[in-house]
């Protein structure tokens, strides 16, 4: 089943402006916006469905660039009568019996796990030995 798509008011720092967008996880594109952004984004209020061209419409004169609208009260009202951000989806993570294929052939039914070297060295651990060693025969090491 597709999750619904909300229409979000989400503002940059305590009074910058407000972009007005619509995603499927408001949450997420928060997330995906914060990156590009210096100051905290914050999710001020959602409207169920899309309604995000006629929000912009309603506001056009108070349009900086693209979706982003001054915080004049009118775009505030708007976003603060706006039902409040739904919380963040958690998805359990999938339980380890239902990632692995069962194996009747074992005790318990579950998979065997490979096997692991007694005894395994580093890459860095053979770089230095290998330094040490040349520099003991007094080659150099450089």
């Amino acid at each position: 089943m597709k999750p619904n798509v909300l229409t979000y008011f989400m503002q940059r720092g305590a009074d910058g402006p407000i972009k007005i967008g619509h995603s499927q996880n408001v949450h997420q594109r928060r997330k995906e916006l914060a990156t590009g952004c210096a100051e905290p984004l914050r999710i001020v209020g959602v409207v169920n469905g899309n309604c995000e061209k006629q929000l912009q419409n309603r506001f056009e004169e108070h349009k900086i660039s693209g979706e982003w609208f001054q915080p004049v009260p009118e775009v505030l009202d708007a976003a603060m009568s706006a039902l409040p951000p739904p919380p963040p989806t958690i998805v359990p993570p999938t339980p380890i019996e239902a990632r692995q294929p069962s194996r009747p052939d074992r005790p318990g039914g579950g998979r065997a796990l490979p096997a692991k070297p007694k005894h395994q060295k580093s890459l860095a651990h053979d770089i230095a030995s290998s330094v040490i060693a040349r520099a003991m025969r007094g080659e150099r090491t450089t």
